[in-house]
């Protein structure tokens, strides 16, 4: 069910690692979340994610099954959202992601929908009630940066 943003729900706080084996993958650290436990981040190839305006196309497997596949629009420099919609059921979830070169942090809303609209409210909103989730920046850098 689409939600009013008048609340923050729950959410997972999944931490990702660049591996140094494998270019474009970043791998799950400190959470036991099954349903991603790696993600690689690439540049959009697919003209939909384009014509959306993704600039970052995020996707996992897990047992030769696409678990994870969404482009990624910006917030701004460093945060991005997206829906997530497993193969499994039709229910999306929401996430945020806080991208730096070695790390990138995701807050995963598990069955969690937002009418358009109301998402960058949100994630404003959830910047200014969860600022420790996002490392290096202040709270003022991160509404300044928009």
């Amino acid at each position: 069910m689409r939600k009013r943003p008048n609340y923050i729900p729950d959410y997972k706080r999944l931490v990702f690692q660049k591996s140094e084996s494998r270019p474009d993958i970043y791998d799950l650290i400190y959470s036991r979340f099954r349903k991603f436990t790696f993600i690689r981040l690439t540049t959009p190839r697919q003209k939909f994610l384009i014509n959306q305006s993704a600039v970052y196309c995020i996707e996992s497997w897990n047992d030769n099954k696409k678990t994870l596949f969404t482009g990624l629009l910006q917030f701004n420099n460093k945060i991005y959202y997206s829906d997530h919609k497993p193969p499994t059921n039709g229910r999306k979830s929401f996430l945020i992601a806080y991208i730096e070169t070695f790390q990138v942090v995701i807050y995963y809303f598990n069955l969690f929908q937002l009418y358009p609209k109301f998402k960058k409210g949100f994630i404003e909103r959830f910047i200014k009630e969860k600022p420790e989730g996002f490392p290096g920046f202040s709270l003022s850098k991160l509404i300044q940066q928009k």
